[in-house]
């Protein structure tokens, strides 16, 4: 049943994040910021990326198969780290504009997350645990 919630959750700050990011990105190509809203592309699907990440992630732990836990999530915090400065370097020596934007792509899902939760307060712990 919480992997339902969980699943749930998951898909509704990434359709948020999608529509926001839509929006965002139109806004920047309408105002004639194409490096921003590039890097706020790149930024935001890196966000993606992790947020998927962090959620296969937990269900790999409450999977018991896995011997080797810790070993598995340094790997994996480790390669998105990795990909995270290739991306941030990358922006930074193109444009000044599109790192902000890949900056902000960042940041976007945590945005959405606290926005959701001040909002909707449907995400508390006493609900996804019934």
């Amino acid at each position: 049943m919480i992997k339902d919630d969980f699943a749930r959750f998951r898909l509704d700050i990434l359709a948020k994040s999608f529509a926001a990011g839509a929006i965002i990105i139109i806004t920047g190509l309408l105002f004639k910021q194409r490096l921003f809203s590039l890097g706020y592309l790149i930024g935001l699907l890196a966000s993606i990326s992790h947020f998927s990440n962090i959620y296969s992630n937990i269900r790999a732990i409450s999977n018991p198969g896995i011997k080797r836990v810790k070993l598995y999530l340094t790997l994996r915090y480790l390669s998105f780290y990795v990909v995270l400065a290739f991306v941030l370097v990358a922006t930074f020596l193109k444009d000044k504009s599109m790192f902000v934007g890949a900056v902000a792509g960042f940041l976007s899902i945590k945005v959405v997350i606290y926005i959701d939760a001040f909002i909707g307060k449907k995400w508390t712990q006493q609900n996804l645990s019934k």
